[in-house]
């Protein structure tokens, strides 16, 4: 059950900001070069991401350094409805039980 509910919570989830910037390079300028070259295809590609995600080729020598921006809303009446399922889902009568301590099996004599 909460497995279920965790899953809900991240499809009822909204990404609303996502941004990044990646300066960064290779040993060599041929291995940046086909870095870069990957960074371009792949914002052609999906040209939406081309305005949110940037690299910034560094050609001197080996170097990484990021940043990166998430900003992620989760409505309240989802998250009430979710509890809610996640409440119902739930066997409550075994949480007593484990809860309280009840001995199964256990007979005087």
């Amino acid at each position: 059950a909460l497995w279920l509910y965790f899953m809900d919570l991240l499809r009822a989830s909204i990404i609303e900001q996502a941004e990044g910037e990646i300066e960064g390079g290779f040993d060599s300028p041929d291995l940046t070069g086909q870095a870069y070259g990957f960074y371009s295809a792949a914002m052609g590609a999906a040209p939406a991401l081309a305005g949110r995600f940037r690299y910034v080729p560094d050609w001197t020598g080996a170097s990484f350094s990021g940043a990166a921006r998430l900003t992620v809303a989760l409505p309240m009446y989802r998250l009430a409805a979710r509890t809610t399922v996640l409440i119902w889902r739930l066997p409550i009568r075994k949480i007593v039980k484990l809860a309280i301590g009840e001995k199964g099996g256990v007979q005087d004599g």
